[in-house]
């Protein structure tokens, strides 16, 4: 269903598809060749990112984190406990903030985007300790692992509480996938700018 962007909440999951370029492409390809979940739900998803109101989205990127427009087509999922959805986008507010205090914090995590494409990890003993360990302030992010570092964080951290059951090296598609399958998370619909 196409989305207004009056519709959108603060907080909402939002997972771009794939457009015509060059680094959306590299990303497609790598998530269908090498993607350790061969479902076809989100298949064309590049590149998740939190909404922050007014058409606005905060996301990691090759830049480092930033907040923009929310130009694109993206899936939209909402979390069912909206205190945590709206706990999470403060989290994103705060990252983005203590970047703009320290230009070294909130910088692309590279390495772990391009592992993603090849392996992701499960929400276990060993990625609750980064998520929660010395890695926990984590000064490099790539989108998903923002995404579901906020969320973590906003849930107040433990395997059982966490929104988004996914370790912090998960692709974009395996993030769509995980969040589509659980009963948490609604897809409440596309939006396009």
């Amino acid at each position: 269903m196409p989305l207004e962007q009056r519709q959108l909440h603060i907080g909402d999951v939002m997972i771009m598809k794939a457009k015509m370029k060059l680094s959306h492409f590299g990303i497609a390809f790598g998530q269908a060749v090498f993607s350790h979940n061969h479902q076809n739900a989100g298949a064309l998803s590049v590149h998740p990112a939190i909404y922050a109101g007014r058409g606005r989205v905060i996301e990691a990127t090759s830049g480092g984190l930033r907040e923009r427009q929310a130009d694109g087509r993206w899936n939209v999922f909402r979390y069912r406990e909206r205190p945590v959805a709206r706990r999470a986008m403060s989290m994103a507010i705060s990252k983005l903030n203590h970047r703009t205090r320290d230009n070294d914090f909130g910088k692309y995590a590279h390495a772990k985007a391009v592992a993603s494409l090849f392996h992701s990890s499960s929400l276990g003993d060993n990625s609750l300790q980064r998520l929660t360990g010395p890695e926990a302030g984590s000064r490099k992010y790539f989108c998903s692992e923002f995404v579901i570092q906020c969320y973590f964080e906003a849930a107040g951290g433990g395997v059982g509480n966490a929104p988004i059951r996914a370790g912090r090296v998960t692709s974009p598609k395996d993030m769509h996938a995980r969040i589509n399958r659980d009963t948490r998370w609604t897809h409440v619909g596309f939006y396009e700018e």
